[in-house]
């Protein structure tokens, strides 16, 4: 239990320290500073914890994307679809990034002359276009992942018992099954 602590520790204080890094980066008005915002709020994203400050980050980024800043969508995009497991995180804010990030794909093909439709119509088409594109990404196995929890369980409990245990056959075994279910679940899932 304690490593587990070990780790959530210090995926908050990374995160609480890539906040810190965007909001200096704020103050700065150039493009570069801007660019290295999106990186540190997309870090910050990252490393979710539920009720941790990744809601922050991906709220700013979200923030960030309606004032039209570029790769600020993209970078909150990213970060959601690396950071689900048995739910998405701020799944609305995922639907959200992918209807910007398709209104812009398509403004961009029509910009290049690539589509030849009327106007209005062509926007509406292609952004509907993007965005089931968009949409197209693998959830991750819900059962797949309940196993991997559940390996990650038998396994450290296995660990826990086998170093404090006379008898370590047992406790090695079920570690053993453990880490055997936790790296099935985490593949497949």
């Amino acid at each position: 239990m304690v490593p587990l602590l070990v780790v959530c520790g210090r995926m908050y204080a990374e995160a609480r320290a890539e906040l810190r890094v965007a909001s200096r980066l704020a103050e700065r008005a150039d493009s570069e500073a801007m660019e290295g915002r999106i990186a540190a709020l997309g870090r910050a994203a990252r490393r979710y914890l539920p009720l941790g400050p990744s809601a922050t980050a991906r709220r700013e980024l979200a923030e960030l994307g309606r004032g039209q800043v570029p790769g600020a969508y993209e970078e909150l995009r990213a970060s959601i679809l690396a950071t689900r497991w048995l739910i998405t995180p701020d799944g609305e804010l995922l639907t959200e990034a992918e209807q910007a990030i398709a209104r812009r794909l398509a403004t961009a093909q029509i910009a290049a002359g690539t589509v030849t439709l009327p106007d209005a119509e062509r926007v509406a088409i292609l952004a509907r276009a993007e965005e089931a594109l968009l949409a197209r990404h693998v959830e991750p196995s819900r059962p797949l992942a309940l196993l991997a929890v559940l390996g990650c369980g038998l396994f450290l409990a296995g660990v826990w018992r086998a170093l404090s245990a006379p008898s370590r056959v047992r406790p090695a075994l079920v570690a053993a099954l453990g880490f055997i279910l936790l790296v099935t679940g985490l593949y497949r899932a």
